[in-house]
């Protein structure tokens, strides 16, 4: 449900009712205008209209669990895509078939999908922050937690550099959320018996997470679905999920789920509630909780598979049914690893992490400079996919002149910012090169690093690295193409 929050707050200024019904949690209502809206959008031909009502529309379908007519839908909007711009049909087409993916378990396509928007430097901010922020969530579902956290944080600098504070609330919502999730899946993994100085720490995070889940729950308290998961997730995390009252909460929250139409919401907290028992070794509660699981259409719940089959191996071993607990558990692992592997081989490296760590380990380097000259140097390194970054832009932006930027560098860093900007440039095309093997060819990585000129590259590589782009290339696999 944070996700679709996303996509509602993008294209809040398009239709503001609808996205107020989403945010109240009424989906029947939001399916029923939605689908009037979007027809009479369309036939009215504003494209942009048509394409945000077509966008909320579809994620709405999917918490609604009606993933083949969001498919449908999805498949039409590409025609509205195009009436508004070439690069439009890439970034919400892919948008579109990430979320599809998520809703169907297909997390590594999920994440193909989400990164093509993430790391495209030239989509709309707001674009490329749902793209991020849809990206970390897939990231987490595959084991990559680290990863998610930094794709989620770069998201909410993205926010707050373009002074989006609706986008910035809901990433850090979502930072915690991810937080909260992988503090309760290490605290299930323990046992009694590994009661260690380890459980201190965890012990604290929980803590910090517990006045942030407060925090952010009350920050998003106008989108009451994603209020009350937080809510929810603050019970579980705070051990209180086996108490009588803690379970009466979580009953209902399920019947406001279901009565919401919240369908997909209602499996994911079914599941998540059961397994915070299940680690308390309550098993009469896990069992409430999971029954409509354990008894319904089994095609329904399809996706959540893996999480039952752990279940089901968890519930065998608390009775003392040790065989099949073990054989159930082998089932799951088996099954966990062939897909965990199939999925992750989907997903593609972040060229804007890479950027942002080579930001960050030139921290030291820009400490050395006086305070004014350090915001020219993070000036420079936000910039070096820009061809027409100058000297003159940078001297301009801490308003100084010129041969000032020029003698500050020279003296602290002992090299100008032009050579700052050649050597910082040359390396992103290296990292790149030795990372996808030149897949998409010297000069158009090249480009990507704010370099068009054939001869600048080969003659600034060489001076760097003492050998051609092609040179690296055969030290990693075939050359894709020459400088």
């Amino acid at each position: 449900m944070l996700l679709l929050a996303f996509t509602c707050e993008r294209v809040r200024h398009l239709d503001e009712h609808l996205v107020n019904l989403v945010h109240a949690g009424d989906v029947a209502g939001a399916l029923r205008i939605g689908q009037e809206r979007f027809e009479r959008a369309g036939h009215a031909r504003d494209a942009e209209r048509h394409a945000a009502l077509g966008q909320m529309l579809g994620r709405i379908l999917l918490a609604a669990d009606r993933a083949g007519d969001a498919e449908e839908l999805f498949q039409r909007m590409p025609r509205t895509y195009e009436s508004i711009s070439r690069a439009a049909v890439r970034w919400h087409s892919s948008l579109d078939q990430g979320a599809l993916a998520m809703h169907l378990g297909r997390w590594g396509r999920a994440a193909e999908a989400w990164h093509l928007v993430a790391d495209d430097d030239t989509a709309p901010p707001a674009l490329r922050i749902e793209g991020m922020c849809c990206l970390a969530a897939a990231l987490y579902r595959l084991g990559e937690h680290r990863r998610a956290i930094s794709t989620v944080r770069e998201a909410e600098r993205l926010a707050a550099e373009h002074q989006l504070a609706g986008m910035a609330a809901l990433t850090h919502g979502l930072e915690v959320e991810l937080g909260t999730c992988h503090q309760l899946d290490t605290v299930e993994g323990l046992t009694d018996c590994s009661l260690t100085c380890t459980d201190a720490r965890l012990a604290e995070e929980a803590h910090n997470l517990d006045e942030e889940l407060a925090a952010q729950a009350e920050a998003l308290a106008h989108v009451a679905p994603v209020a009350r998961r937080l809510r929810m997730l603050r019970l579980m995390l705070g051990g209180h999920a086996t108490t009588s009252a803690g379970r009466a909460q979580i009953l209902a929250e399920l019947k406001w789920l279901k009565a919401c139409g919240l369908v997909e919401r209602e499996a994911s907290l079914r599941v998540t509630a059961a397994l915070t028992m299940l680690a308390k070794d309550d098993a009469t509660g896990a069992v409430e909780v999971l029954g409509p699981m354990a008894y319904g259409e089994p095609a329904r719940y399809r996706r959540h598979a893996l999480e039952l089959m752990y279940c089901a191996s968890r519930l065998h071993s608390v009775h003392g049914r040790l065989a099949d607990a073990l054989r159930t558990y082998k089932e799951f692992a088996r099954e966990a690893i062939y897909r965990t592997m199939r999925e992750r081989a989907l997903v593609p490296r972040s060229r804007f992490l890479e950027r942002r760590q080579m930001v960050e380990e030139g921290d030291a380097a820009m400490y050395k400079l006086p305070l004014r000259y350090r915001r020219a140097y993070r000036f420079i390194m936000d910039r070096l996919g820009d061809s027409q970054l100058s000297i003159k832009q940078v001297a301009a932006h801490i308003d100084v002149t010129e041969r000032a930027l020029q003698m500050a560098f020279r003296k602290h860093l002992g090299l100008t910012p032009a050579e700052l900007i050649r050597h910082q440039r040359m390396q992103g095309v290296r990292n790149d090169l030795c990372a996808d093997g030149g897949a998409d060819g010297v000069l158009k990585t090249a480009a990507r690093w704010g370099m068009a000129n054939r001869s600048t590259l080969a003659h600034g590589y060489r001076q760097v690295f003492h050998e051609s782009p092609t040179a690296t290339l055969r030290g990693n696999t075939t050359p894709t193409s020459n400088v």
